[in-house]
């Protein structure tokens, strides 16, 4: 009921004329029914007084008591017409008075506690109307005692009194529902009934598909309202809160977190998001695959006192002054060692910096670190490798100062002569008189200090090397700053650029004044020398070959003497005749060895390629009567190859090799020579092994040294000078002979020759043979 203090036509006058119509009516109601309410005439006053009360307010209710207590108390209490004089009437007078004024009162009390419960529940409306959360009230049935606006408007409907008495299978068909997978939520999962079921607040979200309007993110609240009991629930509110925007923008949040955990995992570098206080919050893949760690074993970890340091406490002191830094606004970085397990580490870069949040608070730390073992493996590398060069350089810089020359390089042209230097070392000042700086960047600097004389060749010869890229000597002479001259031997090669093409030198240039004027010196001695040999040998030969010609006299006159006077002669003189003639043959062959000897000097020229094997044919032809007298046999193992030297001496060196075998086989048993050739790089070594009687090993050496003999003239014939020619053959090649013999069993003959021989080799050769037979 709408209250009439309220309307504005109900003004003060009105609501005190209540007071006096409705207890005036009230007595005429009484006196019409006095017969029957004459026992109770308050009885329709205290109506009255209740309605005035109600209606006009209090001070019109208490009016309404007093003029009621009058009319009751004049018109219908005896005696009549006049007011109460007796006890009983005054005290009955009272207790209408007194319970009148107590509805009066009440009344007043109601009437505050409607109108405060009205205003609440108006201010309570225009509350929720304002809310923009959807709100409904639900009875344990599912009918609708309440809905706002903004309920009506999320179910389809354009007004609360049409919501309003609705029933859940009304308003089911109006909307779906669908979970956070994309599902459909069952409706008896609504919030609802488990509040029914369970007395408590419940919540539940999903997304809802009104049939007309767009799709909702809702997250339903729903709550019990009891009856007066406290256990029975009456009915149920329901707030619908429209979290699409929040959804929206935790949706594009996720996704942002995904993208950037995304890039965190893809970084490569090692990434934890740390609390101020250095607890993990946050990790990236490639932390955990760094750590080898399960994730819950690392969150909530302290960073400083964490065990990943291979460092202990100094990394725990580090990280925590670098935390305190980052933490006021500085951009830390430093190298720590990560340790990965008992057999692996990793080198480390880690930076810390303070990530705020809006209001320029820190929010977190940021700790990233990036794997630099390459980098720290290279530096230690490059630092050995810098000591190492360092030590080279030294090095390198002692052997150019001991080297006995000048080390150079040059560039610049295809002119040898006008290339500069680039490099020269210290030695330049000793060897021509100018300093380094002097030298390096100057082109055609040492036109200047060539002899005039040599120029012409030194430029020929440099350039013939340059030109086809040999390594090569050039001798020439050089004049020194302070006008001196000096003998130089460069050695150069070529130096070439990728495409193969010359573009520089690189040498070292000696002073060999010395043994240049030494050279000059030996070669006038050594053609002396030449001179003096062939002299000799002339000298030699000629009186070898003039001795046999009376010694064949003497022989031939013994001889006359003893087949002519053989009668006359007693033995002894026989004998004497028959010694005589012996020794002069003895003589003979010696000569005749002698001759031999030394025409293996005489008979020098140019080798060439000869044929080893034919030469050993000629050798066994010319000892043919011998083998077969002995019944030898001589055998070839494999191929014999082509040498360079001279045909006849080769010849004769396998003639006296073989014929020592034969001599000196063992009695009774046939001759077996085996002759056999191997290469060794340049040479060869050739091999005559016998089955003869042995040498003993102490006169393997002896056995090559002229006239020396072994055994008596008696038991085995010769002159001592067979082996001393082959030796004297073999080293003519600067070839070598040896002997390896087991006595008794038989002794194998060694010699090694050059496959080739040039003309600058063998004239060495020649110039060494005269310097050692001097």
């Amino acid at each position: 009921m709408a209250r009439l203090s309220e309307m504005p036509f109900l003004h003060t006058p009105i609501r005190y004329a209540l007071a006096l119509v409705l207890p005036v009516a009230m007595l005429a109601i009484t006196l019409t029914l006095w017969p029957i309410l004459n026992d109770s005439p308050f009885l329709l006053f205290f109506a009255a007084v209740s309605l005035t009360a109600w209606l006009g307010g209090y001070g019109p209710g208490l009016a309404s008591v007093l003029i009621s207590v009058l009319l009751v108390d004049f018109f219908l209490t005896e005696p009549r017409y006049r007011l109460p004089d007796s006890p009983l009437d005054l005290v009955q007078t009272l207790m209408f008075a007194f319970v009148a004024v107590l509805i009066s009162w009440l009344g007043l009390q109601r009437r505050r506690s409607i109108g405060a419960t009205e205003r609440a529940r108006d201010e309570m409306k225009v509350i929720i109307e304002s809310v923009s959360d959807a709100i409904t009230a639900q009875d344990p049935q599912g009918t609708v005692l309440f809905a706002n606006d903004a309920a009506a408007k999320l179910l389809g409907y354009t007004s609360t009194a049409l919501v309003m008495g609705q029933t859940g299978t009304v308003l089911r068909p109006r909307y779906a529902m669908v979970d956070e997978a994309g599902n459909e939520f069952p409706y008896e999962k609504l919030p609802r009934f488990e509040v029914l079921k369970t007395g408590l607040p419940a919540e539940a979200t999903f997304r809802m598909r009104p049939i007309e309007g767009p799709e909702r993110w809702i997250e339903l609240k729903t709550s019990p309202v009891f009856e007066a009991d406290g256990s029975t629930v009456r009915m149920v509110v329901n707030i619908f809160r429209d979290i699409t925007r929040q959804k929206e923008i935790d949706l594009k949040l996720a996704h942002a977190r995904a993208r950037i955990q995304s890039v965190m995992d893809h970084l490569g570098t090692f990434v934890l998001l740390l609390s101020q206080q250095g607890d993990v919050i946050d990790v990236n893949s490639t932390a955990l695959a760094w750590l080898r760690l399960p994730l819950e074993d690392i969150l909530g970890q302290n960073v400083a006192q964490a065990n990943w340091w291979t460092n202990g406490p100094v990394s725990e002191t580090e990280i925590k002054r670098a935390l305190e830094r980052a933490l006021q606004g500085d951009q830390v970085q430093f190298d720590v060692v990560m340790r990965i397990d008992d057999d692996t580490q990793r080198y480390v870069e880690v930076r810390l910096v303070a990530i705020l949040d809006p209001s320029g608070q820190v929010e977190f730390v940021l700790l990233s670190g990036i794997d630099v073992s390459d980098r720290k493996r290279k530096e230690e590398r490059l630092g050995q490798l810098t000591l190492l060069l360092d030590a080279q350089r030294q090095r390198l810089n002692r052997i150019l100062n001991s080297v006995p020359g000048m080390i150079f390089e040059t560039s610049g042209g295809d002119n040898i002569a006008t290339q500069r230097y680039e490099f020269v070392s210290d030695q330049v000042s000793a060897l021509l008189g100018y300093s380094p700086v002097e030298i390096i960047g100057k082109p055609s600097l040492w036109m200047g200090m060539v002899h005039p004389e040599d120029w012409e060749r030194a430029v020929a010869e440099s350039e013939r090397i340059y030109r086809k890229g040999e390594v090569g000597i050039v001798s020439f002479r050089c004049v020194r700053r302070n006008g001196e001259t000096v003998h130089v031997e460069v050695h150069m090669q070529t130096d070439f650029n990728e495409s193969g093409e010359p573009v520089g030198t690189t040498g070292v240039m000696m002073d060999i004044t010395e043994r240049s004027q030494a050279e000059s010196a030996l070669s006038e001695y050594a053609r002396e020398l030449r001179r003096s040999n062939n002299e000799l040998e002339q000298f030699a030969y000629i009186a070898s070959h003039d001795l046999q010609e009376p010694l064949r006299m003497v022989t031939s006159y013994l001889q006359l003497i003893e087949s002519r006077y053989n009668n006359a002669l007693d033995a002894d003189g026989r004998d004497f005749i028959r010694f005589a003639v012996d020794g002069g043959n003895r003589m003979k062959r010696l000569i005749q060895d002698l001759l031999t000897y030394s025409r293996v000097n005489r008979e020098r020229t140019m080798p060439t390629e000869v044929d080893s094997a034919a030469a050993l044919r000629t050798a066994l032809q010319n000892m043919q009567v011998t083998i077969d007298q002995m019944q030898a046999v001589v055998d070839v193992v494999g191929v014999l190859p082509m040498i360079s030297a001279n045909e006849s001496q080769i010849i004769q060196l396998f003639q006296n090799l073989v014929g020592n075998a034969l001599k000196f086989a063992r009695p009774g048993i046939p001759p077996r020579v085996r002759i056999s050739a191997e290469r060794r790089l340049n040479e060869v070594v050739f091999s005559v092994a016998d089955n003869g009687i042995g040498i003993e090993p102490q006169y393997l050496d002896r056995i090559f040294v002229i006239f020396q003999r072994l055994h008596s003239r008696d038991k085995y014939e010769g002159t001592g000078i067979g082996l001393a020619i082959c030796r004297k053959i073999v080293e003519t090649y600067s070839g070598r002979i040896w002997a390896e013999s087991v006595e008794g069993e038989g002794s194998t003959f060694y010699f090694s020759l050059p496959l080739k021989m040039n003309k600058w080799s063998y004239d060495r050769l020649l110039t060494e043979d005269s310097l050692e037979h001097t």
